[in-house]
């Protein structure tokens, strides 16, 4: 009786392991004939795919394969996005479909035209997670790189560490009440150009914000009025949470963003500082605002700080945007740079 069950257990376990087996072949078969479809879907819609891959591999616990040479163009009316790699590592779950687990050991380049302006950022090492919902839509992109180039007018703006999520409902959404998406995005070691600053010209050590684009962006034929649309209906940014750090000032904070008519930013924050009037001190000091606005502002920042619970002065108070200009409370402080999209 004991032999035959015995038996009996090894003969459903070898009939289980053939059943995984051939459930594995097929459905690395499966993947494999849909990223030969894909391509040739996304050719005949007039985009650039050219990459070289390897077999489905990865038997029994993953579907992995390695792409090389890879390169990307999507084209656009005013432009197009291209994304290119030399070494792609792609993995999948055989219990988990909907994940799709992508990593780099060298540079990932993605580079926008947009009338004819090119824009072009860089990332080192890093992974990238896709997270799909039911339906096959995107429900979540997990992006952690180490080493962050971006290409702007004035130079390169660079970090040493990037790490993003970026989440989307199921559908979207109805209404300026309801989420677009979701972000969470987080910079180390962030550098601007030289010549730009924020406090000073060093080493800004963090920054980092979390929230939500609110409403639809209505159909456009450009990305310009696509953003106007949206701004006019009602679209705004929830900043659940922002962190900033460059000595020698700390602060964290939440509000909303939005835009005016000129596509300008406008912003109701609340703030919690360290060395804020060290700030408005230095910023003085260096010309960055006039001597009447720092004196009015750093005797604001002295008289509301109040110690934390470790001992440091920390100020509470709004931060605007508005007319132009960032606003500390009641005070005009500086000229907000123009934004040209």
């Amino acid at each position: 009786m004991k032999r035959s069950l015995l038996a009996g257990g090894i003969v459903a376990a070898l009939v289980g392991a053939a059943g995984y087996g051939a459930y594995w072949h097929h459905v690395a078969g499966q993947l494999e004939a849909g990223i030969a479809d894909w391509a040739t879907q996304q050719r005949a819609l007039g985009h650039e795919i050219t990459f070289e891959s390897d077999p489905i591999a990865g038997f029994p616990l993953a579907f992995r394969t390695e792409f090389r040479t890879v390169s990307l163009t999507a084209h656009s009316a005013d432009g197009a996005l291209s994304v290119a790699g030399d070494r792609l590592l792609a993995q999948m779950r055989p219990w988990n479909l909907r994940w799709i687990h992508v990593a780099s050991d060298q540079t990932v380049t993605a580079t926008l035209m947009d009338g004819g302006v090119q824009r072009q950022m860089r990332l080192g090492k890093g992974t990238l997670d896709i997270a799909l919902h039911g339906g096959g839509q995107l429900k979540t992109v997990t992006l952690a790189a180490v080493g962050v180039d971006l290409d702007v007018p004035e130079g390169v703006i660079a970090a040493e560490t990037l790490s993003a999520t970026i989440e989307l409902p199921a559908d979207m959404p109805a209404d300026y009440h309801q989420p677009l998406l979701n972000f969470d995005v987080a910079l180390s070691a962030l550098r601007l150009p030289p010549g730009q600053r924020v406090v000073t010209e060093g080493v800004i050590e963090q920054a980092a914000a979390t929230g939500a684009v609110m409403g639809p962006v209505p159909f456009a034929t450009s990305p310009r009025d696509a953003l106007s649309g949206w701004a006019r209906a009602g679209g705004i940014v929830e900043l659940k949470s922002f962190a900033f750090a460059q000595a020698p000032l700390t602060l964290a904070g939440a509000g909303t963003l939005s835009l005016d008519e000129a596509l300008q930013p406008l912003g109701a924050l609340t703030i919690r500082a360290q060395g804020l009037a060290d700030t408005v001190a230095l910023l003085d000091r260096d010309g960055m605002i006039d001597a009447q606005t720092a004196k009015t502002a750093g005797m604001m920042a002295k008289g509301l700080a109040k110690p934390d619970e470790a001992g440091h002065d920390v100020v509470s108070v709004s931060l605007s945007l508005q007319e132009g200009y960032l606003w500390l409370g009641p005070v005009k402080l500086a000229t907000l740079p123009t934004l040209g999209w």
